[in-house]
């Protein structure tokens, strides 16, 4: 699983998308915990022959990758404090109490969190107007962590085609024009669907209470 989340640095055949002014970036953070581990480290350790530049931008590169792309399970202090910020949220209104009381009877947040990346194959056909099939499908394998929300796409005619979500911004592999969609659109709209109804605990999404639903002859709550 490590090798899948790796995600590739912008060079020769590849690309990154480009993020529009505002968006969410964590590269200069990265680098500085960077700086801070390799002061820290150089405080405990005797000094070594000096390093060659190449080799000591390696190791900064390194250090500036996204966290966690070893599949590793997040932090139990961690998991608590979101449910419980996500459970405070949804408390406060009935339609939110009704999407808790849906999630907790599919095993709860922290279990969602816990579990680690959810895999499958999404293909999705495009419809025009008249709801006839238009062009080739969306076809991908996709992988995504519950808990940083990075997805990686991968074609399933074409695995070298790559694209995805490191929990900061869109990426693409080889290119942005190989990928036949946009990758910071799609990156993580199969998932909302998907991940029903773990997602409406997100922060940011508003909930309303509906009308209810019967269908053959069953009544149901209804939240918008």
């Amino acid at each position: 699983m490590a090798d899948e989340w790796l995600v590739p640095l912008v060079g020769e055949g590849m690309s990154q998308v480009p993020v529009p002014p505002g968006s969410l970036r964590l590269g200069a953070e990265a680098v500085e915990a960077g700086r801070r581990r390799k002061t820290a480290a150089r405080q405990r350790v005797p000094r070594f022959p000096v390093l060659s530049m190449r080799l000591l931008l390696l190791v900064t590169v390194l250090l500036s990758l996204p966290a966690c792309t070893d599949g590793a399970p997040p932090p139990d202090r961690a998991v608590d404090a979101r449910v419980a910020a996500a459970t405070d949220r949804l408390s406060t209104s009935d339609a939110g109490r009704r999407v808790l009381a849906a999630i907790d009877t599919h095993g709860g947040l922290a279990t969602w969190y816990r579990n680690g990346p959810v895999r499958w194959r999404y293909r999705y056909a495009r419809l025009d107007s008249a709801g006839a099939p238009s062009g080739e499908p969306l076809d991908t394998r996709q992988l995504v962590d519950p808990w940083s929300a990075r997805a990686v796409h991968t074609l399933a005619a074409d695995s070298t085609v790559r694209f995805g979500w490191t929990g900061a911004e869109a990426w693409a592999e080889p290119s942005v024009e190989a990928v036949p969609t946009d990758p910071r659109f799609w990156a993580l709209t199969p998932y909302y669907f998907v991940a029903m109804p773990f997602v409406l605990a997100d922060p940011g999404v508003r909930l309303e209470s509906a009308d209810s639903l019967t269908v053959e002859g069953a009544t149901y709550d209804q939240v918008r």
